[in-house]
């Protein structure tokens, strides 16, 4: 129900352990992959794995999220567990906490909404606020249009 790459992750984030010199000691160890690996030297160096998976991951919870098919359930105040098909596939940090970054601004697209104007014809300097404005200084001339 918990991969050996969800354990691992949950040891590095929820754990707060290194285990980048494991990590690379494990790479040349002969198993399925190198998550594998990395769990059964942390089950060497004294780590209850068991005990890990049934408090910490497996989470009544977790429990529930799996047996009603979610992809997903929380498992901390920072941690998610990412489901697929039953199986907790990894620990992710939680994109639900206060600690998010911040929205965006929105950006607008509209060039008269960016410079202040307005699109009316009587306030824009288009073609026929241009053409308004020369019959008006024409008959003020004393022509007539």
């Amino acid at each position: 129900m918990v991969t050996a790459h969800a354990i691992v992750r949950y040891v590095e984030r929820g754990m707060g352990y290194d285990l980048t010199d494991i990590r690379r000691e494990a790479a040349a160890d002969i198993a399925p992959t190198v998550d594998v690996a990395i769990v059964k030297r942390l089950c060497a160096l004294g780590f209850d794995i068991a005990a890990i998976v049934d408090t910490h991951i497996l989470t009544p919870t977790v429990r529930a999220a799996i047996a009603c098919g979610a992809i997903g359930a929380r498992i901390g105040p920072r941690l998610y567990a990412v489901i697929k098909d039953g199986h907790v596939v990894t620990v992710a940090p939680s994109t639900m906490t206060a600690e998010r970054s911040p929205p965006r601004p929105v950006s607008v697209h509209s060039p008269h909404l960016r410079t202040g104007r307005r699109r009316s014809n009587a306030l824009a300097p288009g073609r026929r606020h241009k053409d308004r404005m020369l019959r008006e200084m024409a008959i003020e001339a004393g022509g007539d249009t």
